[in-house]
């Protein structure tokens, strides 16, 4: 049998839900582990390096699934590999990363010698068949069907079932010894800073903003049994083939009746929906998926747009520096605003503040500013944005609208008269000096460093907000094509 002690083992995808358990688990059975992941020194990894033994035994490497090179690198003189990197998505340009990338960690571990490679499959891989039988039990044999998937533009679940076969292939042409894991809905504590897709479906139950839940099953299995099952795999000799990890299969009733009992002061959804969604809706729409946090929610856009939102059917929370403030007691008022308008205590340059304000949300909109020519309200409107959108990423939100400003655009005297202003002009930071027009320097030089920073999506509106619109990705100003 595989010991640990005397093992070196890479992991992809080591800064994930599954990743992050396996390697704890990795390290505690003695194995030294070698983390392959994107961005070594980012944030989003260093949760790592705080587990137990990981500062004798834990080693990251930058690593990309799509690039050979970097692989052979990571897995050389590894004894066996773990790939676990996968996106988790139904974005059909993400297809390459999940099956090319396979196919590359597998010719990659034969390459460097390595015999045993653990692939992290998925239930979603054997179990989406609208041909098999109601009597038919699902096991290591079930496949789920191509087409279907196709059909149903579940992108994820075809991804993992091609990756996975081509995994097989492959390892059956180089001589590498194939074992997979095929884990169901995986739930559990997280490791990791962020929220993963399994985590954030349990997150949407939890804050309520799922109106129902699907009238339907649904298979389930603690993170840390998945993270055991793959060391088990590693270590058993005779292990071969494929090996469903299921700890329950629950209706969704049973589900949330449990999340229910263990987190009452939760406003978890209660009521079954008649049919399953129609999953081909791509465009964001309101409440029932989505929850916002808007800062400066009590001001004159921000009442506004707090408004707008609970009239699309978002949950908003308003985040403001003084929730019980009387000047913010109109929000309470608004349509609406006793079951989707929540606030909380938020500070621009607090960026611990901006995270829990941001925790759970999918997106955010920046309002907050000062309206002034105060210079030592500069750093509130600099720096203060600049949190926003670091916080904002630190909690997994991918969509952020920041409110701009027409004074952003037009303060420039070296415009020519017969030049129309669009998004591409841009204020003269000397001019506003000079003039000593100080929060439209603070606007624009936020516009600037947005511009270079481009984490998320990021929308600067003058000042109109563009959240629902999937295709804004720049400034767009008050004339808007088509709209």
């Amino acid at each position: 049998m595989v010991t640990g002690g005397e093992q070196m083992v890479c992991v992809t995808g080591a800064g994930g839900f599954i990743g992050s358990w396996l390697v704890k688990e990795l390290l505690h059975r003695g194995y030294a582990v070698r983390a392959a992941v994107r961005d070594p020194e980012g944030r989003k990894n260093a949760h790592l390096h705080a587990l137990e033994r990981a500062k004798r035994r834990l080693s990251l490497q930058r690593a990309d699934v799509l690039d050979c090179n970097s692989l052979r690198a990571a897995f050389n003189l590894c004894d066996g590999v773990f790939h676990v990197a996968s996106p988790v998505s139904d974005d059909p340009e993400l297809l390459p990363t999940a099956i090319e990338g396979t196919k590359n960690v597998i010719n990659a571990a034969a390459d460097m010698g390595i015999k045993r490679v653990v692939f992290t499959s998925s239930y979603g891989a054997a179990h989406m068949n609208p041909n098999r039988r109601s009597d038919q039990t699902l096991d290591e044999t079930c496949w789920s069907d191509l087409e279907f998937c196709k059909q149903t533009q579940n992108w994820y679940c075809y991804a993992k079932t091609v990756a996975e076969k081509t995994a097989t292939e492959e390892a059956s042409k180089r001589g590498v010894q194939l074992l997979v894991v095929v884990p169901a809905v995986t739930v559990g504590e997280m490791l990791q800073p962020t929220l993963n897709a399994s985590v954030y479906r349990v997150a949407t139950y939890m804050r309520g903003t799922k109106s129902a839940y699907p009238n339907a099953v649904a298979a389930y299995v603690d993170v840390r049994d998945v993270a055991r099952a793959h060391a088990l795999v590693y270590e058993h000799p005779d292990a071969r083939g494929r090996y469903l990890c299921i700890g329950s299969v629950l209706h969704r009733s049973e589900f949330v009746r449990l999340l229910r009992e263990l987190f009452p002061q939760y406003p978890i959804t209660t009521r079954a929906e008649n049919r399953r969604p129609n999953r081909s809706t791509t465009m964001v729409t309101g409440r029932g998926e989505q929850m916002v946090c808007v800062t400066g929610a009590g001001g004159f856009i921000g009442s506004w747009l707090v408004k707008e939102l609970l009239h699309r059917g978002y949950f908003v929370r308003g985040a403001m520096r003084e929730p019980v403030d009387i000047k913010n007691a109109h929000l309470h008022v608004l349509d609406g605003a006793r079951e989707g308008l929540s606030l909380c205590r938020a500070d621009v340059l607090d960026r611990n503040s901006l995270r829990a304000a941001f925790a759970l949300c999918d997106g955010v909109f920046h309002v907050a500013s000062p309206v002034s020519n105060d210079p030592e309200l500069l750093p509130a409107a600099i720096e203060g944005t600049k949190n926003v959108i670091n916080a904002a990423a630190d909690m997994g939100v991918k969509r952020v609208v920041f409110t701009s400003s027409y004074g952003a655009v037009h303060m420039n005297p070296n415009r020519r008269s017969d030049q129309i202003v669009d998004e591409s002009c841009w204020s003269d930071l000397e001019f506003c000096k000079q003039t000593q027009v100080l929060s439209l320097m603070a606007q624009w030089r936020f516009s600037i460093f947005c511009e270079k920073y481009r984490r998320g999506k990021y929308s600067a509106c003058h000042p109109v907000v563009l959240y629902v619109l999937g295709k804004i990705q720049k400034r767009e100003m008050l004339c808007l094509k088509g709209l």
